[in-house]
């Protein structure tokens, strides 16, 4: 696989000194190589074939136990994924047949290369060791007529690879109390269990832990739900940025009561929002490929670049390379202005870190960013690229960051989903 990706940004000279009315220097002209080399990848043909599809599922009206709110979940969560240029099938309080309709028809709608995302919002249980996903009209009266009342996840997960989909995200608002709990004769697990990703490019997003329950939340949406739609909103996160930040919002939410969970991995990195896009495509179609730059919007990216820095560097390097641009006349501007007094950032205190111990021999299956804390803003010690070995020594209490030694000495902490056992 090849991962193409824009970005945009980000870069900070630390030539802010320079005299004005000079022409670039060494700086500017690096800062300027950086930029115009980030923003060159920016379009990429993909396969004709390649779409984004996404099923939705809300199921509220149970007779034995209705929910608040599954229904506003899934109505939201279809909206988001159309304007994020998705193709989305929806079914609300779907009964057994309907469910099993839209779940079949949606995977017959996906081709190999597909990216494929699947919403579910409703109850779900765990019985003798597997999640099933309850329609409306289920009523099972005993453990033994289970099968034949619901919808077993690891069907829905063996179709997405069955089909060929390049990248399958999950997401399950499920993770509630067993509404026939009395009616079993094992009572029932709380929540949903573990699940055996189907294969690698199908990650899971739960709600709670497993064998925990997931609170339906007091407003319009549940707090897993609304935090997805947030992280969602927001152009230029990856699936791991997403996650952290659902993660953090839904124990806020919850007041550390309930905590997100993942299961599998996808095979490289996704970006969701495609204002900015990271693009996982093949690399015989990668090879290809022919980039189609447009030269307003290669100008623009370098301005908001150039603005974002705010320094004499990039101001410099935006005109050496548009001397007659849309932003010419505000860059010399920018320029002939008093520049403020250069002062260091403070210097925030770290808060301590609760660190389970751990021992276990890892590998990164895709590049990995080692931080300084487990923290995606906190300071890059270094980038490890994919099949690395490494030691984990420990995992940050209640997050999703786990401690390694450094190839080399000393420690660091890694993203966990970019870790799996060798």
């Amino acid at each position: 696989m090849v991962i193409v990706s824009w970005l945009t940004g980000g870069l900070r000279s630390r030539d802010a000194g320079r005299a004005r009315g000079r022409a670039p220097g060494e700086a500017a002209m690096r800062w300027a190589a950086a930029v115009l080399a980030m923003v060159e990848p920016a379009a990429v043909a993909l396969p004709a074939e390649a779409a984004r599809k996404a099923l939705v599922i809300g199921n509220a009206a149970y007779k034995a136990c209705p929910l608040a709110n599954s229904v506003d979940d899934a109505t939201e969560m279809a909206a988001r994924m159309q304007t994020l240029g998705f193709a989305v099938t929806v079914a609300k309080d779907a009964t057994r047949r309907q469910m099993a309709a839209a779940i079949l028809g949606f995977r017959r709608s996906l081709v190999p290369g597909d990216e494929a995302v699947v919403f579910y919002a409703g109850h779900g249980l765990q019985v003798r060791g597997q999640n099933r996903l309850l329609p409306v009209d289920a009523d099972p009266q005993g453990e033994d007529e289970v099968v034949f009342e619901v919808v077993a996840l690891d069907e829905v997960l063996r179709g997405l690879t069955e089909a060929g989909a390049r990248a399958a995200l999950v997401l399950l608002d499920a993770c509630r109390d067993n509404p026939f709990e009395g009616r079993f004769r094992s009572g029932g697990s709380r929540g949903l269990g573990r699940v055996e990703a189907a294969a690698s490019g199908t990650l899971v997003s739960f709600a709670a832990k497993p064998g925990t329950v997931a609170a339906d939340g007091q407003g319009r949406n549940s707090p897993f739900t609304a935090a997805w739609l947030a992280a969602l909103a927001e152009p230029g996160l990856t699936h791991h940025h997403i996650l952290d930040r659902v993660q953090a919002a839904v124990k806020r939410a919850t007041v550390d009561r309930q905590e997100t969970w993942e299961e599998g991995r996808l095979a490289g990195t996704l970006l969701l929002n495609a204002a900015a896009a990271v693009l996982v495509i093949p690399a015989a179609a990668a090879a290809a490929a022919v980039p189609v730059l447009d030269p307003a919007l290669v100008e623009l990216r370098f301005w908001e670049s150039a603005e974002r820095t705010a320094t004499a560097a990039a101001y410099e390097a935006y005109l050496a390379q548009y001397p007659q641009g849309r932003f010419a006349a505000l860059a010399r501007a920018k320029l002939a202005a008093p520049q403020p007094a250069s002062v260091a950032p403070p210097v925030v205190a770290t808060p301590p870190v609760e660190v389970e111990e751990r021992d276990a021999a890892m590998v990164t299956v895709s590049t990995a960013n080692v931080r300084a804390a487990p923290a995606s803003a906190a300071e890059r010690l270094a980038t490890l690229p994919a099949g690395t070995k490494v030691t984990v020594t420990g995992r940050a209490k209640g997050q999703n960051w786990l401690r390694i030694e450094r190839p080399g000495g000393g420690a660091g902490w890694v993203h966990a989903p970019l870790l799996a056992e060798p």
